[in-house]
Order: C-alpha cells, then sequence, then structure tokens
C-alpha cells in the first residue's frame, strides 16, 4: 500500500509541475487574444469612422449642389413667372385698347 501512495504523490507531484506551466501559458495565450481582439476592434472601429466622415462630406456635397440647383430653378421659376405676367399684362392693356377701338 505504501508503494502505492508514494507512487500516487509521485504522480500528483508531476502534475503539479507540468500543470502550473500549463496554467501560466494558457493564461498568457488568452491575454494575448484578448489583446489582439481588442486591437482589431480598434482598428476597425478606426476605419468605420473614417468611412462615416467621408459618408457625411459626401452627403453634404451632394446636398450642397441639390440646394444651390433648387435655387437656381426656384430663381428661373420666378422670372418666368414675372415675364409671364408681364406678358398676360400687356395682353390686357391690348385687349383694352382693342375693346375702346372698337366701342369708338
Amino acid at each position: 500500500m505504501k508503494g502505492i501512495d508514494d507512487t500516487f504523490r509521485k504522480i500528483v507531484a508531476i502534475d503539479n509541475v507540468i500543470f502550473l506551466p500549463l496554467c501560466i501559458i494558457l493564461i498568457g495565450i488568452i491575454i494575448y487574444a484578448a489583446w489582439r481582439l481588442n486591437k482589431s476592434l480598434q482598428n476597425e472601429l478606426k476605419d468605420e469612422r473614417e468611412k462615416s466622415a467621408k459618408d457625411r462630406e459626401n452627403f453634404l456635397d451632394i446636398l450642397n449642389k441639390h440646394y444651390f440647383l433648387i435655387k437656381e430653378f426656384k430663381t428661373t421659376t420666378n422670372n418666368k413667372l414675372q415675364s409671364i405676367s408681364s406678358n398676360i399684362e400687356r395682353v390686357e392693356r391690348q385687349v383694352e385698347e382693342i375693346k375702346k377701338d372698337t366701342t369708338k
């Protein structure tokens, strides 16, 4: 019985000697993996922010172009409406003159 106990103690001692370095290595691997994952996520977040900033700039450029197009359209439409209005007034004056001429 004493021989079995001695053998078991030796196996446990060997396991403890092997177990401690394995635990340290495993903890090191976990810490390294967490650090790499953190770096990867930071880089991905940085890229996403840069992309988002470019998208915002593109959107603002498009919005600015559309604003000026709408403003130009409004101006030309107002000018055309004023021209049509003056044409209508001119035609109305001519109609009034013709009416006066015909009633004389």
